[in-house]
């Protein structure tokens, strides 16, 4: 029962993050450079996505790190679609009575600052993850409470053996928030290192962050998914404030809003942009709302809005597309009385867009 309603919260939130973006039409080739502005609603906490649940630290922090397997950017609607990232080949097919999962990690990847990455980093991750040390949070430990270790027994091989077998695992592992992290850093640095300091390997290098201003991020010549990212760099701009968020999407300071607004700001703007405004609605059924509501299942509409200025209507397509949900921190075995999650989905196409409830 446990591990059913374990699978049922993991994939429901899959389900929510990577459809709200699924029916955008299909375009040419995407450009390459440009840099993508962005508004956030909220602060940074700190950079580790281990400890973190806040879209605030995600959208700014994520696009710097990689992940061992994530959602198919190709086929974002599925729900069961994950697709490897450090790792090579496709999802493992489970072994000993679907407890035992065996990951071949890339040869051709680094962190930015040069060093080569090895299972043994992947493998530390997730022993931070799983079984921090006393005195280290670890927000999404929970979820993986049926793994029993995590070994490497060589520098391209990742096992995980599980306690029982369950439905619920993959969708962990593909959870945004567990950034791979240098081994190297660890040892040397701490723990606690990665909630002010930023290394990974992911489609962008860490230019800078300005608190209470921006985050700034360039492209990573080295990535490991070649041809990516498209973009030159992006900016994500700290605006708390719904005014702020507004006045920068209008006076064309920020391209897109990742959260979305609420039909009085969404009307706002379409009073205020006309013709520079197209509106297209979503309907969902089911699940939490983007700005988190009570779970009762009723039918909510999301609306996407395209802000199509002059200067940014060429703007290339983003190579962002991350799945958001967080839930706050449990017992050992989560229910639904006290998890609550959100999911947020963004795929960047085209011309610049913000979304919205409707």
């Amino acid at each position: 029962m446990r591990n059913t309603r374990m699978k049922t919260l993991l994939i429901a939130a899959v389900v929510f993050a990577v459809a709200l973006w699924s029916f955008a039409p299909a375009e040419a080739a995407p450009k390459k450079g440009g840099t993508l502005k962005f508004v956030v609603g909220s602060k940074i906490p700190s950079y580790d996505g281990h400890i973190e649940s806040t879209f605030g630290m995600i959208h700014p922090i994520r696009p710097f790190y990689s992940l061992l397997i994530r959602v198919n950017p190709d086929n974002p609607a599925s729900p069961t679609d994950f697709v490897c990232d450090v790792c090579e080949g496709g999802i493992p097919a489970p072994t000993e009575g679907h407890t035992k999962y065996t990951f071949k990690i890339r040869d051709d990847i680094s962190f930015h600052n040069g060093q080569k990455l090895t299972s043994a980093d992947v493998k530390a991750t997730y022993d931070k993850i799983i079984s921090p040390p006393k005195g280290i949070e670890s927000n999404r430990k929970a979820f993986f409470s049926m793994v029993e270790s995590v070994t490497a027994p060589d520098p391209k091989t990742l096992v995980f053996k599980l306690k029982y077998p369950t439905g619920a695992f993959v969708p962990a592992l593909a959870l945004p928030y567990n950034f791979i992290y240098s081994k190297a850093d660890l040892d040397k640095h701490g723990y606690k290192w990665h909630q002010k300091n930023v290394n990974g390997t992911g489609a962008f290098r860490f230019v800078q962050h300005q608190p209470g201003a921006f985050v700034e991020g360039k492209r990573y010549d080295k990535y490991h998914h070649k041809g990516k990212p498209h973009l030159d760099g992006y900016r994500a701009i700290s605006a708390p404030k719904m005014a702020i968020r507004l006045q920068a999407i209008r006076g064309d300071r920020a391209a897109i809003e990742f959260r979305g607004f609420p039909p009085k700001a969404r009307d706002d703007l379409k009073k205020a942009l006309g013709d520079k405004l197209a509106l297209r609605c979503l309907q969902r059924r089911g699940g939490p709302d983007v700005q988190p509501v009570a779970e009762n299942g009723v039918v909510r509409r999301i609306a996407v809005v395209a802000v199509a200025h002059s200067a940014a209507a060429t703007r290339p397509r983003s190579p962002i597309r991350r799945t958001i949900w967080a839930r706050r921190r449990s017992g050992d075995h989560p229910s639904r009385s006290n998890i609550r999650n959100m999911a947020i989905s963004s795929a960047v196409r085209g011309l610049p867009s913000i979304a919205c409830k409707c």
